[in-house]
């Protein structure tokens, strides 16, 4: 039996000691390392696209390093088992997205009456007949009630309107269609 392994050891020592053998051994090999520190490079690039913090990367750069050359497939398992999902410019247009919702919300006019969605041109809120804005007698653009001048052509009006729009929706007072309170009256 022993000379049946000194046999086969011979066979085996011949087999490696064959030149292309010797080289495709040594290119698997150096195929591997490289494939090992190119996953370590890309371990760092994408920690550093994905979290704010600088010294992370390296960290999990070396942690795949460290993991050798046997068991860095197991590291890169793990590294994408608990990487941040999105990365930081995602994160970044995502927070810009939602800031830019809550301008648009913001943006968005509202009834001082009744609180109902309304339109920038709209003279009138549809929902309960408060009055919202007026037209300019020269250009024919909708105003606001507080303005006492033409925002687009710049035709004085005196007074405005109404002095306090949201003044009149809170005491309820005035609610009939697109009626104003005379002047006279509403100083009394």
């Amino acid at each position: 039996m022993g000379t049946l392994f000194d046999e086969f050891g011979q066979v085996i020592g011949g087999f490696a000691d064959h030149p292309a053998v010797r080289f495709t051994i040594l290119a698997a090999g150096a195929y591997v390392v490289l494939v090992w520190l190119a996953t370590a490079f890309w371990t760092f690039q994408d920690l550093r696209r994905r979290h704010p913090d600088p010294a992370l990367p390296y960290l999990a750069a070396g942690g795949v390093v460290v993991a050798s050359p046997l068991l860095f497939p197991l590291a890169l398992v793990v590294y994408r088992i608990v990487r941040p999902a999105e990365t930081l410019a995602e994160r970044r247009e995502l927070d810009l997205n939602d800031r830019l919702d809550l301008l648009e919300a913001e943006l968005r006019t509202t009834c001082p009456a009744c609180g109902r969605l309304t339109q920038d041109d709209w003279l009138a809120c549809p929902g309960c007949r408060t009055r919202l804005a007026h037209r300019c007698a020269a250009c024919g653009r909708t105003m606001g009630l507080d303005w006492a001048l033409c925002g687009w052509c710049g035709a004085e009006f005196g007074r405005p309107v109404l002095a306090d729009p949201l003044r009149r929706a809170r005491t309820g007072s005035e609610r009939g269609p697109l009626r104003e309170r005379p002047a006279e009256a509403a100083g009394a």
